[in-house]
């Protein structure tokens, strides 16, 4: 998904999870050339969020290597997978909506 590109590599600064709403505001910032850029993430009507890190210790930072979303079907839910370093250390959200910088993110079903 060609929106979210400018996230890998990114360094993610904050989570909030805001259970009565179902909502989660990812923000962070990527420097490139020199020139930093912030990222708010906001998914919103949350239905399934997981968090995988088999190792379980903590980390100094936490750096996106890769963002994928995907629609699997015609008005389904999305579905975003955020990886972190290794490929098994990641965060699966399914949702109704995605923004990035307060702009929908637009995910045609297959």
């Amino acid at each position: 998904m060609k929106a979210l590109d400018a996230l890998w590599g990114a360094t993610l600064r904050e989570f909030i999870f805001n259970l009565p709403t179902h909502s989660l505001v990812l923000n962070g910032e990527a420097t490139e050339n020199g020139i930093t850029r912030f990222f708010s993430l906001v998914m919103r009507e949350i239905i399934d969020l997981r968090f995988v890190d088999p190792d379980a210790r903590l980390w100094d930072y936490a750096e996106i290597t890769s963002v994928q979303v995907r629609r699997p079907e015609p008005n389904s839910p999305l579905i975003i997978r955020i990886v972190f370093w290794k490929e098994e250390w990641s965060l699966t959200v399914h949702c109704r909506s995605i923004e990035l910088n307060e702009r929908p993110v637009e995910v045609e079903g297959v």
